[in-house]
């Protein structure tokens, strides 16, 4: 028998939730393909993928606007595309910690 057989395991990502429950935001980095996304995801109420042009251009124009009715939690997926997007994510949650 295995050390860990017959053990429940927690959700992939339980901790995300648990991050979320007490920030108001959460970066996620590291290597690609290693399920960022797709853990990111599973608590994200809004997707906006900013690699895709359509989705993009009102980030670009005025993030801070974009971001502002967004229901929340927000995934802003590929955000490297739109670096001006990170400071709009600082100032709405200095706005409304």
């Amino acid at each position: 028998m295995r050390p860990c057989e017959g053990i429940p395991h927690p959700p992939r990502g339980w901790w995300l939730a648990e991050l979320l429950a007490q920030l108001p935001a959460a970066l996620l980095t590291g290597p690609r393909a290693t399920g960022k996304t797709t853990t990111a995801r599973r608590q994200a109420t809004t997707v906006v993928r900013l690699d895709r042009g359509a989705e993009a251009a009102a980030f670009v124009a005025d993030p801070d606007v974009a971001l502002r009715d967004l229901p929340e939690p927000v995934l802003l997926d590929e955000w490297q595309e739109v670096p001006g997007v990170l400071g709009a994510v600082k100032r709405a949650v200095d706005d409304d910690p």
